[in-house]
């Protein structure tokens, strides 16, 4: 019978990229975007250094949307995000999913983002592989969050150590690294984001090594060792059986007359 193993598994991740991981979420409604630009006094708008979060929440955001170029190397771009949910949906399970405009899906070495809720608190951070954003309205549907987006450049893009002009803000391009590539809330449905962490982890268990029958490595191992228990066993019967012969009497059994 010929395998099909691996056949069969390329169509099943087909489907899930293909069919089950678009339908984990439904976009409710793009959101609402605006920038604010980090510059430093006579610098390249959006080089600046990063700056505390109560500063950048004051500050006086430019309104953007998806396609924006943003992030000269090594600069600081911050994002305000603001949407409104529509009654039916203001109990549902919600979500942001923000891309800054990734170039791969390798997490570091590229732009990264980190989240700040209205009041200028830490919520996470997001990468390509982990670009959603908790969200929960407010009483009047109100959804509001800001990014503090990094333009780290692809210094290793190549995969070479050559020296390279991108690695100081002095001697790199200024020309914006990155554009804005998606801003939208959206409600998730989780039986389906259960059904792709299922596929998931056994498409991981189908790659695996280890063979499809039984292992039975454990079981092996305590046999083996029950064996070499009983064989030590029979060894000092024997040498006591050994050293309690007449010519030897070395050793010898309890007696009283009681025993007769």
């Amino acid at each position: 019978m010929h395998d099909q193993g691996s056949i069969i598994l390329a169509r099943v991740r087909r489907v899930l990229a293909e069919r089950i991981r678009p339908a984990e979420t439904t976009v409710v409604t793009p959101l609402d975007a605006a920038a604010w630009e980090v510059t430093e006094p006579d610098g390249i708008p959006g080089q600046g250094e990063p700056v505390p979060a109560q500063v950048a929440l004051a500050a006086d955001f430019t309104s953007t949307a998806v396609g924006m170029p943003w992030g000269p190397p090594w600069g600081t771009t911050w994002f305000r995000f603001r949407a409104s949910v529509p009654p039916d949906l203001r109990g549902a399970p919600l979500e942001a999913v923000i891309d800054l405009g990734w170039t791969s899906g390798s997490v570091g070495g590229q732009a990264e983002g980190l989240v700040f809720d209205k009041g200028g608190r830490i919520v996470k951070g997001i990468h390509p592989r982990n670009a959603w954003v908790p969200v929960r309205p407010n009483d009047k549907g109100k959804v509001r969050f800001y990014v503090e987006a990094a333009a780290n450049p692809e210094v290793l893009r190549s995969r070479s150590f050559a020296p390279t002009s991108v690695g100081r803000k002095e001697t790199a391009d200024p020309t914006p690294l990155y554009r804005l590539a998606r801003a939208d809330l959206v409600e998730v449905h989780h039986e389906v984001r259960e059904l792709i962490a299922d596929v998931v982890t056994l498409l991981g268990l189908a790659d695996s090594p280890i063979t499809r029958h039984v292992a039975h490595d454990g079981f092996a191992e305590f046999a083996n060792v029950l064996a070499m228990l009983s064989g030590t066993c029979g060894k000092i019967a024997a040498e006591i059986i050994a050293l309690q012969k007449t010519e030897v009497w070395e050793v010898e059994e309890p007696f009283n007359e009681i025993s007769l």
